[in-house]
C-alpha cells in the first residue's frame, strides 16, 4: 500500500484572535483640540456677514451644544475670543456666549473686561453680567468702577447754567453713558444692600454732577433706609448742582420720615432754584407738612 502522511488531529478550538488594543486616552491638549471644533465652527459662522438662514440655524445649534458643555467649553471659547483673527463682531458673539457659562475663569474674564475692556460692547455686557451674578468679587469690581473709573463725561452735563427761574422739575437725559454710570445702573438693578454704600458715596463725592445726579436717581429706586435718606437729604440741601438737588428730592418723594422736615423746609423756602423749591414743597406735602 502507498504510504500517506499522517493527518494531524483536528483542533477542537478555533485559533485565538489577537486581543484588541484599546485606543489610548486623549491627552489634555487633545481633549481641548477636540473641544475647539464646535467653537471654531461657531466663530467661522459668526464671521459671515450677512449670515444666511442656514448659518443662523447652525449658530443656534452650536450655541446650544456649547452651553450644554458648561464649564468644559470655557477654555476653548477664551482661546477663540483672544485669537488675533477674531473681529469685533465675532468677539461680541463669543463673549455673549461666554458670559452665560459658569465657573471662576468666566468671572475673572468678566471682571477684567468690566474694569478695562477696550471693546465697549463687551465692557457693557461684562458689567451687566457681574450684576446678574452678584458674587462678592463681581460686586466689588462694580463698586470700584462706579467710584474710580477714569472715563468721565467728555462734556459737562449742561452747556449753560440752569435758569434759576425755571420751575421744571424734570431731570435731563444722559447723552454719554460712561462705565461709571453703567456700573451704578447695574448695582441699583440688583436691589442689593451692597449697592447702597457705593451709591451714597458717589452722591457725596462724585467728581462730576452727572455722576452725582445718576447716583441720587438710583438711590431713589432702592428700598430706602437711613443711609439712603441721609444721603439724599444732604444732597438736596448742599449739592452745588440744581440737577443733583432735584434728583435727590425726587428720591425723597413719598418718604414718611419727619426727621427730614426741617432740612426740606429750608430748601423749599430758600433754595436759589425755583424748580428745586417747588419739588421740595411736594416732598413736604407727602410728609403732611408745608
Amino acid at each position: 500500500p502507498v504510504a500517506t502522511a499522517p493527518v494531524p488531529p483536528a483542533s477542537t478550538a478555533a485559533a485565538e484572535e489577537p486581543a484588541a488594543v484599546p485606543a489610548p486616552e486623549p491627552t489634555g491638549a487633545e481633549r481641548d483640540d477636540n473641544r475647539d471644533g464646535p467653537v471654531d465652527r461657531y466663530a467661522a459662522l459668526a464671521a459671515r456677514t450677512p449670515p444666511s438662514e442656514d448659518d443662523r440655524a447652525a449658530l443656534a445649534g452650536l450655541e446650544a451644544e456649547l452651553l450644554a458643555q458648561g464649564e468644559a467649553a470655557v477654555q476653548a471659547i477664551l482661546r477663540a475670543l483672544d485669537a488675533p483673527s477674531a473681529g469685533p463682531g465675532v468677539r461680541d458673539r463669543l463673549f455673549n456666549l461666554l458670559r452665560r457659562l459658569p465657573g471662576r475663569a468666566v468671572e475673572q474674564r468678566l471682571i477684567a473686561e468690566a474694569r478695562s475692556g477696550q471693546q465697549e460692547s463687551m465692557r457693557t455686557m461684562a458689567i451687566e453680567s457681574l450684576a446678574q451674578r452678584k458674587t462678592d468679587d463681581g460686586m466689588a469690581a462694580l463698586a470700584a468702577i462706579a467710584r474710580t473709573d477714569p472715563r468721565l463725561p467728555a462734556q459737562p452735563l449742561i452747556a449753560a447754567p440752569r435758569d434759576p427761574n425755571d420751575t421744571s422739575t424734570e431731570l435731563p437725559d444722559e447723552q454719554v453713558f460712561t462705565p461709571r454710570m453703567q456700573a451704578m445702573t447695574a448695582l441699583a438693578g440688583t436691589q442689593d444692600s451692597r449697592a447702597v454704600d457705593v451709591l451714597t458715596d458717589v452722591v457725596r463725592t462724585g467728581p462730576d454732577e452727572a455722576l452725582r445726579m445718576e447716583a441720587a436717581r438710583h438711590l431713589g429706586t432702592l428700598p430706602r433706609d437711613a443711609r439712603i435718606i441721609g444721603a439724599l437729604e444732604n444732597a438736596a440741601s448742599t449739592d452745588p448742582s440744581p440737577y443733583v438737588r432735584l434728583a435727590a428730592l425726587h428720591g425723597l418723594v413719598g418718604i414718611q420720615d419727619s426727621s427730614i422736615t426741617p432740612t426740606i423746609t429750608r430748601v423749599a423756602e430758600h433754595d436759589r432754584d425755583a424748580g428745586v423749591r417747588l419739588l421740595a414743597r411736594q416732598v413736604l406735602d407727602g410728609l403732611g407738612r408745608r
